[in-house]
């Protein structure tokens, strides 16, 4: 008896790969277009296969050419990521557009996507919203958080408050990390809607189960303050950690504050500097001053003023490179402090400086 397409992807989702490639192949050989799109999904993920690109590539060709909207929009991909072929951002929209029209969610995302981040110049701001909303109507989350922003900011379109939330909302409901993240952020600031810490609490938590680091440093924050509800440090302190292992440099900072203060638990002046010092590589400017502070007074690690005004320096640096509403008084304290020195331990001071930013920065 001779497999059928429906053979194949019952071998594709039960993870039997080297049948399904057995059953698809020839399939696909035959010109049936689902067939060539999910053989070359197989390679282009590696599938029970080499993973190779320009094979993943033929294939999506002749899907699209097949006129299979999954193949369309793959095929569209690879020219717009470069992947298999040199990059070629109207060939992608041109393949987008054809599974667009077919109702196809991701493809018209990607359409818009390329409109809007393509605009003024070879874009179309109008054409973004067209297929934003036809992607966020499909029920594209994604889709529906660029609308979210394009509405707050009045970007192409009428700035509407009602229109943004309401996108942003239905962002966050349907599953979208960053959008719960941010609606947590609306209710924390009462914007546009009453103030509400449960509410906040509630749609950080449901973005910190998906491991965003934004949203686990709010709920760290909430916990370390007690909002909404008693403070619990433990719990910030793992919410911090979170978001700082994945290079979040405001929680880096909150956890060497909380080190460093003992708030809630032990002091310890060590991880307090050593947090600091990754706060300060991801360009914090607080954690660049706070280290000069504690190298200038010896409060749990050895005095050394040399390393207090090189740290003093960098504040300065990072308070300029963040644009920081208080880089004035960095720029203050760093020459008050320089003009304490002898010309060659500034020269010294600055040079260690630049060394430290040329290779964190």
């Amino acid at each position: 008896m001779t497999a059928t397409l429906e053979d194949g992807i019952a071998a594709l989702n039960a993870q039997e790969y080297v049948r399904a490639l057995s059953i698809l192949t020839p399939l696909s050989e035959q010109g049936q277009a689902r067939a060539q799109y999910l053989v070359g999904n197989m390679y282009l993920n590696g599938l029970g296969v080499s993973p190779n690109e320009e094979t993943a590539l033929r294939y999506f060709r002749t899907a699209a050419e097949g006129n299979d909207p999954d193949g369309q929009n793959l095929f569209g991909h690879m020219f717009s990521e470069g992947r298999g072929t040199a990059p070629d951002k109207d060939t992608a929209m041109s393949w987008f557009e054809k599974a667009a029209v077919q109702g196809h969610p991701v493809a018209q995302y990607n359409l818009a996507f390329l409109h809007h981040t393509r605009a003024p110049d070879a874009g179309d701001l109008s054409q973004a919203l067209h297929w934003y909303h036809k992607a966020a109507n499909n029920g594209y989350p994604s889709a529906q958080y660029q609308l979210f922003r394009m509405y707050a900011n009045g970007e192409g379109v009428r700035e509407s408050a009602k229109k943004a939330l309401f996108w942003l909302r239905s962002s966050a409901e349907a599953g979208l990390a960053g959008g719960q993240c941010d609606l947590g952020n609306v209710y924390e600031r009462g914007l546009g809607v009453a103030q509400d810490w449960i509410e906040a609490r509630l749609w950080y938590e449901r973005a910190a189960r998906q491991g965003h680091a934004a949203a686990l440093f709010h709920l760290g924050h909430i916990h370390s303050r007690g909002d909404g509800g008693p403070a619990n440090a433990p719990e910030a302190v793992r919410c911090y950690q979170q978001a700082a292992h994945q290079g979040y440099g405001p929680a880096m900072l909150s956890l060497a504050q909380m080190h460093d203060a003992g708030e809630g638990i032990p002091a310890n002046k060590q991880l307090a500097v050593d947090w600091y010092e990754k706060a300060a590589a991801a360009g914090d400017a607080i954690a660049c001053g706070n280290l000069a502070a504690l190298y200038a007074s010896g409060e749990g690690v050895d005095a050394d003023l040399f390393r207090a005004l090189v740290w003093a320096i960098l504040a300065q640096r990072a308070a300029v490179r963040g644009g920081d509403p208080n880089e004035s008084a960095y720029r203050q304290q760093c020459e008050t402090w320089l003009n304490s020195v002898t010309p060659e331990t500034r020269n010294s001071a600055e040079r260690a400086a630049a060394e430290w930013a040329a290779s964190h920065w």
